[in-house]
């Protein structure tokens, strides 16, 4: 009988483990993040964000991406190990270089979300697809595209505060 008892820190696959020895065995890799209250840890499965914008010839635009992505990065509690941007053409950093960013800086799983507001071609055929071809040279590395923000009660608050804040002159 297999049994894992997080609480009593014994593994018992035939025999008793401590949870330490099962840890240091390889043949049973643990790949969730889990810190015990004596702080020993499991192998994490490091993630990561790449957000993609359309991109621009107006450099100011492409900076919007790049400050939100330091924001992220900023912002405690993502769930992720690593936050970075990058744009579907005409400037970069490419979706192939941040994609290969996020796999030289130890991502295994890789999230990608389409900064756009409608689900229109972008985000639903032509990122997928450019994520895909990205990926495709990182065997091992598992990856997945959100939805775009489309409609959501934060941002029907922000296009309100937005709106009232507008000057009418």
């Amino acid at each position: 009988m297999n049994r894992l008892d997080l609480t009593h820190k014994t593994l018992s696959i035939g025999s008793k483990l401590t949870f330490s020895d099962y840890l240091s065995r390889p043949e049973f890799p643990i790949r969730t993040i889990w810190q015990n209250r004596l702080g020993a840890g499991v192998v994490m499965n490091k993630r990561a964000l790449i957000l993609i914008d359309h991109g621009s010839t107006v450099a100011e635009a492409n900076e919007l991406l790049q400050q939100i992505s330091e924001r992220m990065r900023e912002t405690p509690g993502t769930d992720f190990d690593f936050v970075t941007h990058c744009h579907m053409e005409l400037a970069e950093p490419t979706i192939s270089q941040a994609f290969d960013e996020c796999v030289s800086n130890g991502a295994e799983e890789v999230v990608v979300h389409p900064y756009f507001l409608a689900p229109g071609r972008h985000s639903t055929q032509d990122i997928p697809r450019m994520v895909g071809e990205a990926a495709a040279s990182h065997p091992g590395v598992s990856y997945t595209v959100s939805e775009p923000l489309g409609l959501h009660d934060k941002i029907i608050e922000v296009i309100l505060e937005r709106a009232r804040s507008a000057d009418l002159d």
